[in-house]
């Protein structure tokens, strides 16, 4: 993980506001302690905080540049196709200064413009200067593992991996935003292309911007997943698992390439087991793996060991006495906006207990949102198969459900309440924390009037409807997992 941040001025003649480059890019400390970097050219200022991971040497570290200093780059995350990238470049005459990934964005760059996008596979999110254009673009990777806050304003546009570290570089204080709130308290996190703050916008997934010096900031979708029937697709479970399996050992392999030492989270469950038994199937000495187990629970420590015996890697596993109290106030500084996922609390325990031993360590996050791991599912499609008995059993039935008494059934209540429904409509009660009639109690006449509508209209809803895409259920998870992933990783 590193951070990058920058400062573009209103002005071609206007400088580039260092000192507020440098403060955020001082306050991303956490997220590369190896190097920091710094890059002017007239109104652009980049800045980059390192996490030595390809190419440990100095010539890894950023900003980065081209052969004649025309193109500067910082870049977060990794270009898995780095190596494949390198050799074509190479072989179309242009010159390489270091071994490091990040390179790649230069040099494709010189060469493919913005549909360089096109090629680069892996989680990023970077920022680029083309001096002889004075452009400055910005790009998150398809499903958006990396984050970008951005904000424009008189006196020019800034951007940054995090939103506390915009918050530095910024000429104003933003205020909250209760549209974003609202979303959150529906969603359990603030969907791009908001942020918490008023002024603050967040890069959506799959998405590039370009801005030049006083100019508005022009966003668009460089790519979007598609539904579309697929030629020679498998037609059985059989035939999804001989096609799916070569396509997870190669991801697999190519997160491995890394020229410090990594590891895996595991816990025991289907997808961090895969990753470790595909991670030990191609190793040629042990794979460290960890786990943590929370104290006066029976927890998942002993799937975890057994896996680990089972693929004999040098597991590692820590007993935790959880401290909400005292960890909260880091978690929220690092998240910098609300997010109420409760696994915040285990990863945070367990990414520092691997710290200790590993740089870079694999998970299985995604992989229930994928292949369907999630009860809520099976709740949907329940929801289906009852709506297909017509409106009046159907109703009946989900009439039942909706009224069965008792707070600790609320679930099933809103599950009774969605028969019949679109499926954008159904499936939202299901992960919904604040459904809108929830909302109306909640929230005070004040707030209500900042919305600019009543809360039982609710954006979010409206929201899920015109992202759902018109696609059959075997798709479900995918889009689900593209919509609901949270954007602060």
């Amino acid at each position: 993980m590193c951070g990058i941040c920058g400062f573009l001025a209103s002005s071609n003649d206007a400088p580039a506001n260092q000192p507020a480059v440098r403060a955020m890019a001082q306050a991303l400390a956490h997220r590369g302690p190896d190097n920091e970097g710094l890059a002017c050219d007239g109104p652009m200022a980049l800045g980059h905080r390192r996490l030595s991971i390809i190419d440990l040497s100095v010539s890894g570290n950023q900003p980065m540049a081209n052969e004649d200093g025309s193109v500067l780059a910082v870049v977060n995350g990794e270009f898995y196709n780095f190596q494949e990238l390198r050799r074509r470049l190479e072989s179309n005459g242009h010159t390489f200064r270091s071994h490091s990934d990040s390179e790649i964005a230069v040099h494709l760059y010189e060469e493919r413009g913005l549909a360089m996008l096109d090629d680069l596979r892996g989680m990023f999110a970077f920022a680029l200067w083309d001096s002889r254009q004075r452009r400055l673009m910005l790009a998150r990777d398809r499903l958006g593992k990396k984050p970008v806050y951005y904000a424009h304003f008189r006196e020019g546009f800034a951007f940054s991996s995090e939103a506390t570290s915009l918050l530095c570089g910024l000429p104003f204080r933003p205020e909250p935003d209760p549209q974003a709130i609202d979303r959150y308290l529906t969603l359990q996190y603030v969907p791009s292309p908001m942020s918490a703050f008023r002024g603050v916008a967040k890069l959506p997934a799959g998405h590039l911007l370009t801005v030049a010096p006083g100019q508005t900031p022009d966003v668009r979708r460089y790519w979007k997943l598609s539904f579309a029937p697929r030629a020679g697709a498998p037609k059985t479970i059989d035939e999804a698992a001989e096609e799916v399996t070569p396509i997870l050992e190669e991801a697999v392999r190519l997160r491995q390439i890394a020229d410090v030492p990594l590891g895996a989270f595991l816990s025991g469950g289907l997808d961090s087991s895969l990753v470790v038994a595909l991670m030990a199937k191609s190793a040629s000495r042990p794979v460290e793996t960890f786990s943590i187990d929370f104290a006066g629970s029976s927890g998942e420590a002993s799937w975890a060991r057994l896996v680990a015996d089972k693929w004999q890697t040098h597991h590692h596993q820590m007993e935790v006495k959880p401290d909400m109290v005292a960890i909260l106030p880091e978690l929220v500084h690092r998240y910098g906006e609300p997010f109420a996922d409760t696994s915040a609390v285990p990863v945070y325990y367990l990414s520092k207990m691997t710290r200790a031993h590993v740089v870079v360590a694999l998970s299985g996050d995604g992989g229930d949102e994928v292949f369907g791991g999630y009860r809520r599912y099976l709740w949907d499609k329940l929801l289906r198969h009852i709506g297909r008995l017509g409106n009046i059993a159907g109703g009946a039935l989900g009439g039942l459900l909706a009224r069965l008494p008792g707070t600790s059934l609320h679930t099933v209540r809103g599950f009774g309440a969605s028969v019949g429904k679109p499926m954008a409509d159904r499936y939202l009660p299901l992960i919904a924390h604040f459904a809108p009639a929830d909302k109306d109690k909640l929230l005070t006449p004040e707030f209500r009037a900042t919305l600019g509508r009543p809360v039982g209209q609710s954006d979010p809803v409206a929201l899920w409807r015109r992202a759902r895409p018109k696609t059959t259920s075997t798709a479900c998870s995918i889009w689900i997992r593209k919509l609901i992933c949270p954007t602060t990783f």
